[in-house]
């Protein structure tokens, strides 16, 4: 009876640790990105996304530009000001040389809407 404890344990042990793991970077998202369409900064920050260009009021005193939700290499999100992306849109993200990218297709291909730096956030 003894035996079956010390697998127990660790399976117990390799659980938690994968459930306490985040398998998402929000980093991986937040902060500047380029739009390549547009030639504009875009701040995403905390869910929603700012461009100066392309303010929504959402009352008296604040404006946003668009919203995202992040999953694993893929992001959801709507940007007013972009061509294609005024509606609800799956991106993904793909890194390539030394960029980021978030773009329409897992392997990079197809339109780029977004881009950066890949060290910087």
């Amino acid at each position: 009876m003894k035996r079956w404890w010390i697998p127990f344990i660790g399976l117990i042990l390799i659980v938690s640790c994968i459930l306490n793991c985040t398998a998402v970077d929000p980093e991986n998202y937040s902060g500047q990105w380029y739009s390549s369409c547009e030639q504009c900064t875009y701040l995403f920050s905390d869910g929603l996304i700012y461009c100066q260009k392309y303010p929504i009021p959402v009352s008296e005193a604040d404006t946003i530009s668009g919203a995202y939700m992040f999953a694993g290499k893929t992001i959801f999100l709507f940007a007013e000001g972009i061509d294609g992306l005024e509606n609800p849109r799956e991106l993904f993200l793909v890194k390539k040389n030394e960029e980021s990218l978030l773009c329409e297709n897992k392997d990079g291909t197809g339109q780029i809407f977004f881009a950066r730096d890949i060290n910087q956030k």
